[in-house]
Order: structure tokens, then sequence, then C-alpha cells
């Protein structure tokens, strides 16, 4: 029932399950999935507790618990329950996945490699185990390794659009630029609702001076993910500052002031953005005036001021903003950080 979505049904079987011997601890731990799911998840945990005092050997009850502490933000607590899940089952993939994932994100590189290695080689045909080892050699700089484990499961699931796209990520950190095109293209054909790959697309194209091509990877990017203001910021930026041939100052400003809206006006550098689309589009009052609102930020104000005063004279001479990076083939910036499947 649980495979179809009836939830409903699978409460009541469950519950049934109970009422016949209330000391099924497989019950108790699959009427925790059925509570968490209805969004219930006090009673889940509570259900999940309850199965492992019944067994505390049930792997999949620990494990159960471990994701619901992971969604409430107690990382401690799900850490915990998914070394007690492995403890109980050494060959509990999810959990290693789980754990190695939590692992990085309190900055144990180190563990996390060692727990997805382990995931690995005890299957080694588990392409997103691959690519999560990939992820974790990343982030310690490997990135040659990395690169062997994202092709490694892009071996195992030619389909694996994630996996193609933290390997152009990789790519685009060893300078192989177009094999990050190629990789970006190809998570984008694999997964066309796949923004991060648009956003990392744009980049690359970028470095390559294919402007139009980064246009269009932002745009298709924002489609996906419409309430990105980082997007809306890069691309407002690159339609104001950039080449001649994809400078368009109203554009920009509308892309920069959504930027500006979707981050509650509270970030300087995108009010920065806006100044320079407002230039660009021939209104230079309001340039010099979100110039100077920008400026009016004091930690804005101390990283970029020289750079930031600069333009503000210059819009005081009703001339635009031209980013001298853009007017040839820049350095891009880092690549959008890759994302887990």
């Amino acid at each position: 029932m649980i495979d179809k979505g009836d939830w409903d049904g699978a409460l009541v079987a469950n519950k049934k399950a109970i009422e016949l011997d209330p000391q099924h601890a497989t019950a108790y731990s699959n009427l925790g999935v059925v509570l968490a799911n209805r969004g219930d998840l006090k009673k889940a945990i509570a259900a999940y507790k309850k199965a492992i005092e019944l067994n505390p050997q049930l792997a999949a009850a620990h494990y159960n618990l471990g994701f619901e502490r992971e969604n409430e933000g107690d990382w401690d607590g799900a850490i915990a329950a998914y070394k007690k899940a492995i403890e109980c089952n050494p060959k509990f993939i999810s959990a290693y996945t789980h754990l190695g994932i939590l692992l990085e994100r309190r900055g144990d590189v180190d563990g996390a490699m060692a727990v997805f290695k382990t995931a690995t080689e005890l299957n080694p045909k588990d392409a997103a185990a691959h690519s999560n080892l990939g992820l974790a050699l990343a982030n310690r700089g490997d990135w040659n390794g990395a690169i062997a484990a994202y092709k490694k499961a892009i071996r195992l699931n030619p389909k694996y659009a994630n996996a193609y796209s933290n390997l152009g990520v990789a790519l685009q950190r060893k300078g192989d630029w177009e094999g990050a095109i190629i990789a970006f293209k190809t998570a984008t054909e694999l997964n066309p609702q796949y923004g991060p790959a648009y956003i990392n697309l744009g980049v690359a194209m970028q470095h390559k001076g294919d402007w139009d091509g980064a246009v269009a990877a932002f745009k298709k990017a924002l489609q996906r993910h419409p309430k990105d203001a980082t997007i809306h910021n890069n691309l407002a930026y690159l339609l104001a500052a950039g080449p001649d041939r994809v400078r368009d100052g109203y554009q920009a400003v509308e892309y920069a002031t959504r930027a500006c809206e979707l981050s509650g006006w509270k970030i300087a550098h995108y009010i920065h953005t806006l100044a320079a689309a407002y230039a660009e589009a021939g209104d230079f009052d309001k340039a010099i005036e979100y110039q100077k609102r920008a400026l009016s930020d004091a930690a804005f104000a101390k990283r970029e001021g020289p750079e930031a005063r600069k333009r503000l004279a210059l819009y005081g001479q009703k001339k635009a903003y031209r980013d001298p990076s853009l007017q040839q083939l820049p350095q891009a910036p880092l690549p959008h950080e890759p994302k887990r499947p």
C-alpha cells in the first residue's frame, strides 16, 4: 500500500499489526514512516523509538530515526542513529550515504570519504556511492580522484545527470573548460529541470566568450530556480557590464531589481549591480542613488569601496560601467557548488 502512496491504508494496516502483536517492532518502524509522510513527525519519532525499544538491533528503525533527526536539524542525533543502523546492519548502504553527507557538512571530510569509500566497496555497482565519493574527494581538493569517481558513476549509470554536472565542476577546477561544457550540456539534456547544471554551463560559456550561450544558460537556470537571487544578479551583471553584443540595460535593471527584492535589499553587492544596470539603461540619477546605497553598507564599503567609488564617479560623468574582464575572454567565477543525488 505504501508503494502506491496509500498512506491511509498503510496506517490502518500497521496499527492493526501492532494490535495483533504489541511486540511487533517492524510494524512500529513502518508506522513511523507512515506518520512521517503524513506530517506527524513527533508521533513518527515516538514510533521509531518504540521499535528500537522492542528490538534494539532493528537497523531500519535506527535509520528512520536518523532521517527524521536530520530533517529536524539535529545532526548529532542523526549521525548517532545512522552509525547505530550501520552497526546493526554493516551493509546498509543508505545509512552510509546519509552518514557521509552529514559528516561532510560537519567538516569531517576524511570521515565522510571513509564512509563513502566503504559504500563503494560494499556495492561497487552503486553509481550514487561513487558520485558521493567524488564529492568527498573534491572537498579535499583531489580533483583527479573526484573526476575518476564521477566517471565511474557515469559508467555505471550513463543517465546520471548529477554525476555529469559534478564532473563538469571538477573539470572546470582542472581548467578543462571544453570538457566541462560538454559535461554540463549532457546534464541538462538528461535532466532539463536540473538548474545547477545550467548555472555552471553559463559560467563555462562565459569563460569561453560564448556570451549568447551564457545568457541563454542563465535564463534557463532562472526558469528552474525563479527565486534564486544570485542567478538574477549574475545575469543582470553580464547584461549591464558585459560586451557590446549582450548588454541590455533595461533587462539588466529588471533582473537586478528582482535580485534585490528576493534578498530583501540586504545584499549591497546586488544593489551595486543594480546601479550598473541603471547606468547602462541611461538613468544615471538612479545609478548614483543605488551606488551610494551600496556604499552605505560598511562591510561592502570596506571590501569594495575604492572600485565602487570609481563607478560612482563614472556615473556622475554620465558614463556606464564596462567590466574589463568581460570584454575579452574572462576568468569566470568558481562554479556553482555540486549537488548530491
